[in-house]
């Protein structure tokens, strides 16, 4: 709308047309070869054309792309992202990493299935404790409670299998907590996490930790995991009162960067990688504005309805480990001045 529409031209010009004036052939009259003349290329109007010449590109990028801001340009539609190991996908995560280098300036990472592999063990807590009542947690169940608030687990299981005239939420956790009590000092941390930790740690980029968990679980399990915790600056658990929702909400995710800010300076949200092994985690990353590493757990049932990894701007299918390879290609940035 910013330019004067095409005209149509025939012939189309040569050096040998003696004609300095061609015919005008109106735009319906198109029974002849005809050729389009397109006003002179500004420096603006190429930068427009370069801009959507690449979106594509960073269609996964959340937040605004700062480098398209200053020519005023915004996309015409909003398009929903690949699906996973797609070649699209695949181009466009090669593009962030290899070509550009995402630029980042923390890491927020989940615990549970994240760090340590506390899955099994909560599965198994959950059976003992439903067991007795002639009732079991498949995995098909247990994929709709990651990363869920510990109430909103216990209410799930609850209606799920019908025991609401013996639970409420809130007891039904008591007594699953007692019982993973007894199986804490048996959950190991995740392969490679201890590299990936040091990788991150060489890089100078600060960390926190953002879990569902209680205040008290994760003080009890995190007892045999000092290891990972002298990485982390700091933690934030589900029963913080800063957390007012639970994932998928971004309420866990805004309070570590809120914290983390105290310490290291001003940070933006597009430049924090967040890693999850649950969906409902990374949907409350990208609703923090912030990307997302998804690590799904092959024991979980990752096809039922909102169990979805396709908004993930990296998929790592064999466990955290395979993100080593996308360190080096990081872009670290320093945190502004201190808020």
């Amino acid at each position: 709308s910013h330019y004067p529409p095409p005209s149509f031209h025939y012939p189309p010009p040569s050096s040998s047309s003696s004609s300095s004036s061609p015919l005008v052939v109106p735009p319906r009259s198109r029974s002849v070869p005809f050729i389009i003349s397109r006003p002179a290329q500004t420096p603006k109007r190429a930068q427009l054309l370069e801009a959507r010449r690449h979106t594509c590109t960073f269609i996964e990028h959340r937040g605004e792309d700062k480098r398209f801001q200053d020519i005023g340009f915004k996309p015409d539609r909003q398009t929903s992202p690949p699906q996973p190991g797609t070649w699209q996908s695949i181009r466009m995560a090669d593009a962030k990493s290899a070509e550009d280098g995402v630029t980042v300036q923390a890491i927020i990472f989940d615990l549970d299935g994240t760090l340590i592999d506390y899955e099994e063990a909560s599965r198994r807590a959950m059976c003992d404790v439903v067991g007795k009542h002639g009732k079991t947690v498949d995995w098909k169940l247990h994929s709709t409670l990651l990363g869920r608030k510990m109430h909103d687990v216990g209410q799930r299981v609850v209606d799920a299998l019908d025991l609401k005239s013996i639970y409420t939420a809130d007891s039904f956790v008591k007594v699953y907590y007692e019982r993973m009590g007894e199986l804490y000092s048996g959950i190991k941390p995740m392969d490679g996490v201890l590299d990936v930790l040091n990788a991150f740690k060489d890089k100078g980029l600060p960390m926190a930790i953002a879990t569902s968990s209680y205040t008290e679980s994760y003080n009890k399990k995190m007892k045999f995991h000092k290891d990972i915790e002298a990485f982390v600056e700091l933690h934030v658990c589900g029963d913080d009162p800063k957390v007012k929702k639970g994932k998928p909400a971004p309420d866990i995710f805004l309070a570590a960067k809120a914290r983390l800010e105290k310490i290291v300076g001003k940070l933006e949200p597009s430049k924090i990688i967040v890693f999850e092994d649950s969906p409902f985690g990374l949907e409350g990353a990208y609703a923090a504005g912030m990307m997302g590493v998804a690590l799904p757990d092959k024991r979980i049932d990752h096809s039922i309805a909102g169990t979805d990894f396709s908004k993930a701007t990296w998929v790592c299918k064999d466990g955290i480990k395979e993100f080593l390879k996308e360190i080096p290609k990081l872009k670290v940035e320093k945190p502004g001045p201190s808020v």
